[in-house]
């Protein structure tokens, strides 16, 4: 019922992404402000900051749809890859409200959103220094981001001629921001200049590896992958490579949050990324080519109730 409604053409489905986020905000409202509290010692928890919550949230789901549906991945357009972001994002802000983050969330998904365009347009000087600029804002805003230039990089050169104007392009991009924020420290005779920030989650819990949902997860992933890689009837070069960018993309995350997830154990936040969710939306939109997607679609969402509710 929930994939074949949200996987019809129908702009009247995006009201499914703010019932979505809101519903769950709210019921999470108390234990996201105790989160809040053991993040932010000197910031009170305020209604201010559960609505920007909801607006961040809100954006990545719209923009995360929007990169879907521009890569035409789906024979019409389709809200399902922006409600599984809205729904698996809000239970993640609920136990991670981490303001920091989130923003970075946004700025990444910016800088995917350009990047995918970049393949598609011959004049791409605009789109490199946007998706290299965005991605570096990014990697300000959390460490985790850190992968978005090799995936920028990579992608680039991937689907188009080797370019030095591009690749140079690229890195002034980049670092600009990091360029600038350290020159803002330096002006300031501030002696504390910018590090990453790699902390994900101040929650105890048992080791990743004995956790059922990240095995799940990871089982989903697979066939994911596995559902991306199968060539669609009406499926053009454009297609393809929009394909092999959300493969890429997903690998280099996968490979960056599921090492530092053992690393930094136990961390099940970063497994709700947008990496994940884009191909998992994108497996379970073309649910139709699969026995195994409806199953284990909602397996997924009862799982994620379960983990909001602290049952699992």
């Amino acid at each position: 019922m929930i994939l074949r409604t949200l996987t019809q053409n129908s702009a009247l489905l995006l009201l499914a992404y703010p019932l979505t986020i809101i519903t769950l905000l709210l019921c999470g409202w108390d234990e996201m402000a105790w989160h809040w509290g053991a993040l932010n010692i000197h910031t009170p928890w305020d209604i201010k900051w559960g609505i920007m919550m909801f607006l961040i949230v809100f954006a990545n789901s719209f923009l995360l749809n929007n990169l879907y549906n521009n890569n035409e991945l789906y024979v019409q357009p389709s809200y399902l890859a922006g409600w599984v972001y809205s729904f698996a994002s809000s239970i993640a802000v609920v136990q991670f409200p981490n303001l920091q983050f989130w923003i970075g969330e946004f700025f990444f998904i910016l800088a995917c959103y350009f990047s995918f365009q970049i393949f598609r347009q011959k004049r791409v000087f605009h789109l490199i220094l946007l998706s290299s600029l965005f991605g570096g804002i990014a990697c300000l805003f959390h460490g985790i981001y850190f992968f978005i230039p090799l995936f920028i990089l990579v992608g680039m050169n991937l689907t188009r001629p080797f370019s030095w104007k591009e690749t140079c392009l690229f890195f002034v991009g980049f670092f600009i921001p990091l360029a600038y924020l350290n020159a803002y420290h330096f002006s300031n005779h501030d002696a504390q200049y910018w590090t990453p920030n790699f902390l994900l989650s101040l929650q105890n819990s048992s080791p990743i590896h004995l956790q059922f949902q990240f095995w799940m997860y990871l089982t989903i992933l697979l066939l994911s992958i596995l559902g991306l890689l199968h060539k669609d009837d009406r499926q053009t070069n454009k297609t393809q490579q929009s394909k092999n960018l959300i493969l890429l993309l997903v690998l280099i995350a996968s490979t960056i949050t599921i090492s530092w997830s053992i690393w930094n154990s136990p961390l099940q936040m970063p497994l709700l990324s947008a990496p994940w969710l884009l191909i998992w939306g994108h497996y379970w939109t073309h649910y139709r080519t699969s026995l195994l997607a409806p199953i284990f679609f909602y397996l997924w969402l009862i799982t994620c109730v379960l983990v909001f509710l602290h049952w699992l």
